[in-house]
């Protein structure tokens, strides 16, 4: 089951944890700071070849193991706001999840290099301060969550669609098979 022109994550800033930007204090682990994503860093080619193949993920998760992988990105491309990528998913539970629970929220999970620099930038004519910027990103994975923190981030589909679930798990289960053979 493809799912073509995902919105995956947005230029701009987002807040983040001083958990995440790696701060030690245990005060400002717990704060919130705005952290700058430029366009140019999520445009780099590097990048966006990095989510080539992808695992996407039921959830954040520290660390995924094969187990996990309920199916991968491909064709990942930034188009001057969102980096924009095909999804592939491969399982039933997924498929419930999406068509049975509605979720359909996105988020990349990216390790980097946080700088602290006071900044502004200006989108949708409106200025943004930031306190740090992300440099040398690499995306981990993609998770389904059923609420994002980057709002507009989200499967590309029609959430009305009818779909038959036994179908699709007699095609998964057609799949393994014919993987089990050519193993």
């Amino acid at each position: 089951m493809v799912f073509t022109d995902c919105r995956l994550f947005r230029a701009g800033v987002i807040e983040c944890s001083g958990f995440e930007l790696g701060l030690s204090a245990v005060a400002d682990k717990r704060k919130w700071f705005n952290t700058y994503y430029s366009a140019a860093a999520l445009s780099d080619e590097p990048f966006l070849k990095a989510f080539e193949g992808l695992p996407v993920i039921l959830g954040h998760l520290n660390e995924v193991e094969a187990r996990h992988i309920e199916g991968k990105s491909s064709a990942a491309r930034f188009d001057g706001e969102w980096v924009v990528a095909d999804l592939t998913m491969t399982t039933n539970a997924i498929a419930k999840e999406i068509f049975v629970h509605h979720v359909v929220d996105l988020s990349v999970s990216i390790n980097g290099d946080p700088v602290a620099w006071n900044g502004t930038t200006t989108a949708a004519g409106i200025e943004q301060h930031f306190e740090y910027s992300w440099v040398n990103l690499v995306p981990v994975h993609i998770a389904l969550l059923n609420v994002g923190r980057v709002e507009g981030a989200a499967l590309n589909f029609d959430p009305d669609a009818k779909v038959d679930l036994d179908s699709i798990e007699k095609r998964f289960q057609r799949v393994r098979k014919v993987a089990m053979r050519c193993a």
